[in-house]
């Protein structure tokens, strides 16, 4: 289920980039990235993940 694993790579690296985002300050970029982050989770979850 290369899907599945596709997400997670996913949602580990736009967690990463919410963490720098934090880090530096950047509040717009960190709402973006919160949001986005947010959205792939739930996908993750529920398993609609985009093949």
């Amino acid at each position: 289920m290369a899907g599945k694993e596709d997400a997670y790579a996913q949602l580990q690296q736009v967690k990463a980039a919410l963490h720098q985002a934090q880090v530096l300050g950047d509040k717009a970029g960190a709402t973006q990235l919160g949001m986005q982050y947010i959205q792939l989770l739930r996908a993750y979850k529920t398993g609609s993940v985009a093949e």
